[in-house]
């Protein structure tokens, strides 16, 4: 049978436009629920949706992700065994590196991969969205010179804090040798101050630049974090109090004598001080409502957010439900486009790919390494972007014309099962049916509540009777063409659609 490219147009009749016979055995969960599950997941599919339920409802299971110790995650737990590379020293990992045993950039694609892996395959959804949120606000530049081999354990680090207070937090990252390298603090002494970390810590992880701080404020800010080093030798951190600028310093409302002897106390208490200031806590709620809610968030929000925020000492836990528990996370709400990385990942769950172990370190063949490939054709790779700011949050900035062509072709990819090939396992055609005969509306409808968490919608059903040149009442079986071979196309058109491109 040959193939057509292009199939004859449908046009569907006025009568059937009007609503979508619902296949009902497949349940779907409510409007909120799902919304829930979208904001907080990485990608809808059945099996999350099972895992609410046993929780005992949307909110229930929201309160068990804030737990991630509770959860039981084998697969996921053993991702990390996957790339071993990734448990060596930063010595080791330099050495290998340098004596040319193992390439920069296969170590640092693992770590994307482990990444992206994690994010497909978790129990602990909320977490691992949460670990990627703040690993996109402390960005660090993976392959700048001589920050990489600290990269696997600044993740472990952030992943340690993701659900615990942004104070915790802030100090764990802006004291991690990843972050000092990345922003040369670690050549920042007394007599020679680089202003690089000191102004990111002011700009982009705290208070923002609309605080008031001025540029001498920065200067003092550098100055404070000063003394924080890595033996060139040996990559080990250490604090060095000879090295720490001594005298007065004030920063904003801040200000300490910072004598001799009082380095490490000063850089406590102004981390300390930064965490709890109003204008972080407001700068902390406006970026959980721009990834959660809308790119024009709520002001509401916002302000109840940020008041939960600082009435719980920066604890994330209670700012998140502070977050979910406002009507306006629903009310608020407008879609928000996935990106390159987030779309590749729900792609991924809403088909049930499953992946077995790598056996080479270099085969973009293999499931495991493809994943990162994948994203890279649309447009993005984890911590690859140049600058200290993050990747943005913003629809607009993932919504070319370019990049939804990527998307497409990706979709089709995983849709069919064409690529990858190697360690990878796909449902045949046949078995995304779920009777042995029925109509095609009813299969339509099927696939986007197994796909989507919702019916389909009488424009899809359309477009869909459109592209494979079939009737709504066209009975499929195992053996029609739909079932044999067009399936990739019904797939990938319905992933294509604004409903599996936003979240």
């Amino acid at each position: 049978m040959t193939v057509s490219p292009h199939p004859p147009q449908f046009v569907m009749p006025a009568e059937r436009l009007a609503r979508v016979t619902a296949y009902r055995h497949t349940q779907i969960p409510g409007r909120r629920a799902l919304h829930l599950m979208q904001r907080f997941s990485s990608g809808y599919h059945p099996a999350l949706f099972a895992q609410v339920r046993r929780a005992g409802g949307p909110r229930a299971w929201f309160d068990q992700q804030l737990h991630p110790g509770r959860i039981p995650d084998k697969f996921a737990d053993g991702l990390a065994d996957w790339f071993p590379q990734l448990s060596w020293t930063p010595l080791r990992a330099y050495q290998q590196v340098k004596s040319q045993r193992m390439s920069r950039s296969v170590y640092l694609d693992g770590i994307a991969q482990l990444a992206m892996l994690r994010r497909t395959y978790s129990n602990r959804q909320l977490f691992e969205v949460m670990v990627d949120f703040w690993l996109n606000h402390f960005h660090v530049f993976s392959p700048v010179n001589q920050a990489w081999p600290f990269r696997p354990s600044y993740d472990a680090a952030i992943r340690t804090h993701a659900l615990g207070t942004f104070a915790d937090l802030l100090k764990t990252a802006d004291t991690h040798p990843a972050m000092l390298r990345y922003l040369s603090a670690d050549d920042s002494v007394g007599d020679a101050i680089n202003e690089n970390l000191g102004r990111e810590l002011l700009e982009l992880h705290t208070v923002g630049r609309t605080a008031g701080y001025t540029e001498e404020q920065v200067q003092e800010s550098a100055k404070i974090l000063t003394g924080q080093l890595i033996d060139k030798d040996t990559l080990r951190p250490y604090y060095d109090e000879a090295e720490h600028y001594h005298g007065p310093v004030q920063v904003m409302g801040f200000s300490h004598p910072n004598g001799r002897g009082q380095g490490q106390e000063v850089l406590d208490a102004y981390l300390s001080y930064l965490a709890h200031h109003p204008a972080t806590a407001r700068r902390i709620a406006t970026k959980l409502a721009v990834r959660f809610v809308a790119d024009q968030p709520p002001a509401g929000l916002v302000d109840r957010v940020t008041k939960a925020y600082l009435r719980s000492g920066t604890d994330i836990k209670a700012t998140l439900r502070a977050l979910v528990d406002d009507p306006q996370f629903y009310t608020g709400a407008t879609p928000k486009v996935r990106t390159p990385v987030e779309d590749v990942v729900a792609t991924m769950r809403a088909l049930g790919v499953r992946i077995a172990r790598p056996t080479r370190a270099t085969d973009s063949n293999e499931a495991a390494h493809a994943i990162l490939w994948l994203a890279t054709g649309i447009g993005q790779q984890p911590w690859r972007w140049f600058t200290p700011d993050g990747f943005p949050d913003r629809s607009d900035a993932w919504a070319s014309a370019s990049r939804m062509l990527a998307s497409f072709r990706v979709h089709h990819e995983l849709g069919g099962g064409f690529y990858p090939t190697k360690h990878a396992h796909y449902r045949t055609g046949s078995a995304w049916l779920p009777q042995r005969r029925i109509h095609f509306e009813g299969l339509v409808d099927h696939l986007c509540r197994v796909l989507h968490g919702r019916g389909a919608t009488p424009a899809l059903l359309g477009a869909a009777c459109d592209y494979l040149d079939v009737t709504p009442g066209t009975v499929i079986t195992a053996q029609h063409p739909v079932a044999q071979w067009r399936m990739p196309w019904l797939l990938s058109l319905l992933l294509d659609s604004p409903t599996h491109m936003t979240r």
